[in-house]
């Protein structure tokens, strides 16, 4: 069902529902009723949402939102009074969006533990003019657990222009972005700070802002944080040397840190990792890192995978009993190249493994017939891979 534009604070008076989608988008109003439970609206401005609207007043909602738990909302600007409702407990805000600043700092709503929030880059400078109110946005939030910030340059959003006057160059920083989160940092326990990743070609004018940001100097106001999703620049910056001058990850993460997620990684980061062995008793709880490789900004899957199979973090994570994954995005990397990269190393060792002279005349039978043709044409990696199978069907690994 589609309704017009007399739907606004009349038509939402006489509805209850548990979750809720406004859409600031368009010059029109329209909603479309989907479900007894989910609610689907797209609002002229909070004006006309909010008769009155101004926002450094406080706001009254229509009574049919008092029962909102979850609002997902998709629009320019957001304020304060949409986020107050006494039953919400979770805020998503899908697209990047100018927080409006309010006159109600000693207001809270004590019931919302989890926030959603898709910014730009300019939240990493300390004179963004958008996020300028952000920090005591945050403020209104005492009992928040789950903080997710998605951070993207990408034009898709109706975003306001900044003031001329705003230094397009100026510093980025994630410690301009955590000193922003300061009034939730200490009860938090879950703090994704994503990078924009999608199966086309965004990734790199949305994560340009990777090329000169500042790392942060560490994580340590945030007590109780047990989950931390972050790209490499913002804990190592654009790291184009060795490792040993930085930090050590006992410095920066923090004590009671279960499990780190890292996007866009660099070699590097091995090097880096490989220190935990003498900072174990600093990061008791740490049990899973995971490097998630994303192009441009990060190497590439097989750099990790492959190339780097011998290096001695595996050692230092298994000594310390901490699980390093890597992984990638399907656009990064071709999973079917896989089983070759990876089983060559086993494979190779096995063959090695064999004394010479019991195996040689089997696999000069093996080339002789031309059992080996079958991988004219293909990967270099598919007939090392083929190879190295056909040496164990055909030899056996009881020969000696």
């Amino acid at each position: 069902m589609v309704i017009g534009d007399r739907i606004l604070s009349q038509h939402l008076s006489d509805v209850e529902t548990s979750r809720l989608t406004l859409s600031l988008v368009g010059s029109e109003t329209s909603a479309l009723v989907e479900t007894t439970t989910c609610k689907h609206l797209a609002p002229e401005p909070l004006s006309k949402l909010m008769p009155g609207f101004d926002n450094t007043s406080a706001h009254r909602l229509p009574p049919g939102l008092q029962k909102l738990t979850n609002l997902d909302y998709d629009g320019a600007v957001f304020h304060w009074a949409l986020a107050k409702l006494p039953c919400l407990q979770k805020l998503n805000l899908t697209h990047p969006c100018v927080i409006l600043p309010d006159e109600a700092p000693t207001e809270v709503n004590i019931n919302l533990t989890t926030l959603n929030v898709s910014v730009r880059s300019e939240v990493l400078r300390g004179n963004s003019h958008h996020y300028a109110a952000f920090k005591a946005f945050l403020a209104h939030f005492p009992s928040l657990e789950v903080l997710r910030l998605t951070m993207y340059d990408l034009e898709v959003d109706m975003m306001p222009a900044s003031p001329s006057d705003l230094e397009e160059d100026y510093e980025r920083s994630f410690d301009t972005l955590l000193e922003r989160l300061s009034p939730v940092a200490a009860d938090l326990t879950i703090l994704p700070l994503g990078v924009y990743h999608d199966a086309e070609d965004y990734d790199g004018p949305a994560n340009n802002f990777l090329r000169d940001v500042q790392p942060t100097s560490g994580f340590q106001q945030f007590k109780a944080l047990k989950n931390l999703v972050a790209p490499y620049q913002c804990l190592l910056g654009r790291t184009i040397s060795t490792v040993d001058t930085l930090p050590s990850p006992a410095t920066i993460l923090p004590a009671r840190l279960e499990r780190l997620e890292m996007n866009c990684p660099q070699i590097n980061i091995y090097d880096w990792l490989a220190r935990p062995r003498n900072a174990r008793d600093r990061l008791p709880a740490l049990s899973k890192i995971e490097l998630y490789c994303q192009r441009p900004y990060g190497d590439e899957y097989p750099l990790f995978a492959h190339e780097n199979l011998e290096h001695n973090v595996f050692e230092v994570m298994s000594e310390t009993d901490i699980t390093l994954d890597v992984t990638y995005w399907p656009r990064d990397w071709r999973e079917d190249l896989n089983d070759y990269d990876l089983d060559i190393p086993a494979s190779i060792e096995w063959v090695e493994s064999l004394d010479v002279r019991s195996w040689t005349y089997k696999l000069t039978y093996l080339y002789n017939n031309d059992i080996l043709g079958i991988c004219k044409g293909i990967t270099a990696q598919a007939m090392a891979h083929a190879a190295a199978t056909l040496c164990q069907q055909y030899i056996g690994t009881n020969v000696v």
